[in-house]
């Protein structure tokens, strides 16, 4: 539309009667100059979008007409049709321009709904994570409507009540709450500019698909806004594509839960497999050498009978070990206990490891640093000591004949650092991404604790906020790490 039809009006009117008036001397011809006009007023009702401007049009150029054109200039008859057929044109035109305003205005409403609705498709396929698609959800319905927004769920008890709303610490009546149960039990829409719940000023719509409810949206409109102005149609799109991204997201939830019931199933076979393996040798050592000393009667020399006694009470030490892993990581993984955490001095975490571990290898060389300071660390001191003794029995036991293990800590930034280094043949590339799962140690193979010990290591480290990892180091041999916040979270 002109922002200044008045002067356009008298610019097209005045230069029709400058072309009416040279046309008609030129050529002699008197239907010229009308047919001009009708023209002129024709352009004028087009551009000017507003019939007023065509009927003040369609008069001034009558009068010129009947003035200057006509074949009788002061017959009424002739200024009559004349002005009827001016605004004949007028109203024609008009009539036409408002369609064609109208169509174009679809179109082009049209065009942006579908770039919208792209949009919206486009910002929850992003979004992962139910949490993540309501505040899109949500979002998106505000954008679009320019008013505030409240996003209802409903649990798994059928209790209904408001997840989200924007802007955040939006004030409603808890009546709204009414109206909300009214959509998951419709699932219809109510609320303002509908039949249903009229006391309410929100409009609400339900997110449904496949007969399912999985949210109601409500949209504050006011109770007293004419239906006419509630824009149904682009926010049921909104709606449509919310509840798919609603149920996508439920379907990946459901397929993850089942992965993880898989993999769990996996990790109980592996680790059952892990600790029958690792019992079976022992308890086969102890009844061998039971079985030799209750059959050999005086056919065995003591020095015979001494070595299968130490037999025996080693592999029963093994046994004891791995029951005390087992409560271990029992402790970790229930979900009902709690780590009982203490400051523990570094040093004496480390000189217990230290103390316990030379009574099971009296020739292993273990030498310790620590820090100049005595350093205080929030830890459940047990636990710990267990993952020292099994780091450095791990060392004992595949250090290829190299009885020295270095046992290090220090500060690094807000954690202490446990280093526990041997100088053997070190840590088989292929294995270091499963090093700390049960499944680590290959079928058939007879080092015992491999499998189960460092995998309680990794439990009781995340358990207590730190990391652990191992690799090789630059002299040869493995080195494990793993850090300590020392700070309790």
């Amino acid at each position: 539309m002109l922002d200044r039809p008045w002067i356009f009006l008298a610019v097209i009117i005045t230069a029709a009667a400058a072309a009416a008036f040279s046309i008609t001397r030129l050529t002699g011809w008197p239907g010229a100059g009308p047919m001009i006009f009708i023209v002129a007023v024709m352009v004028i009702s087009r551009y000017t979008g507003k019939y007023r401007y065509g009927v003040v049009s369609s008069f001034i150029c009558s009068v010129l007409v009947l003035f200057f054109f006509g074949p009788s200039r002061h017959n009424i008859a002739s200024y009559v049709s004349a002005l009827a057929l001016m605004l004949s044109a007028t109203f024609i035109t008009g009539a036409m321009t408002l369609n064609l305003r109208k169509q174009m205005k679809r179109a082009l409403d049209g065009e942006n709904h579908s770039a919208m609705i792209n949009n919206i498709n486009q910002r929850l396929l992003k979004a992962s994570g139910l949490e993540t698609i309501y505040a899109s959800i949500a979002r998106c319905f505000y954008e679009f409507s320019g008013r505030p927004v409240v996003l209802y769920t409903q649990n798994e008890n059928s209790e209904i009540s408001a997840r989200l709303s924007i802007p955040d610490g939006l004030m409603y009546f808890s009546g709204e709450l009414a109206a909300a149960k009214e959509v998951f039990e419709t699932k219809k829409p109510v609320g303002a500019g509908t039949g249903d719940c009229s006391f309410s000023s929100f409009y609400y719509l339900p997110l449904v698909h496949d007969g399912c409810v999985y949210a109601a949206a409500a949209v504050l409109y006011g109770s007293g806004l004419p239906p006419g102005e509630i824009p149904f149609e682009v926010l049921a799109l909104i709606a449509a594509q919310a509840s798919m991204a609603i149920q996508r997201q439920a379907l990946i939830d459901e397929q993850q839960v089942i992965i993880l019931e898989r993999e769990k199933e996996r990790m109980r076979s592996s680790f059952l497999s892990a600790i029958s393996h690792d019992l079976r040798s022992p308890l086969t050592g102890i009844t061998s050498a039971c079985s030799a000393l209750k059959h050999s009667g005086d056919s065995i020399d003591n020095t015979s009978r001494l070595q299968l006694i130490d037999d025996i009470e080693e592999e029963a030490g093994w046994l004891l070990r791995m029951v005390e892993n087992l409560l271990s990581v029992t402790r970790v993984d229930d979900g009902s206990a709690q780590l009982i955490k203490t400051l523990e001095p570094v040093e004496e975490i480390i000189v217990e490891a230290v103390s316990r571990i030379q009574k099971r290898f009296p020739g292993l060389a273990i030498n310790v640093s620590l820090p100049d300071e005595i350093i205080m660390l929030p830890v459940d001191a047990t636990l710990i000591v267990q993952v020292l003794i099994n780091l450095i029995e791990n060392a004992a036991r595949h250090a290829a004949g190299n009885d020295r293990i270095d046992i290090m800590a220090r500060e690094e930034g807000k954690c202490i650092a446990f280093i526990v280094r041997d100088y053997g043949q070190g840590i088989n590339e292929s294995a270091r991404k499963e090093l700390f799962s049960v499944t680590s140690r290959k079928s058939g193979s007879s080092a015992q604790g491999l499998g189960i010990g460092l995998s309680i290591c990794r439990s009781v480290v995340i358990a207590h906020g730190g990391t652990i990892e191992g690799y090789n180091h630059e002299e040869g041999g493995a080195e494990f790490r793993f850090t300590l916040p020392l700070e309790q979270a």
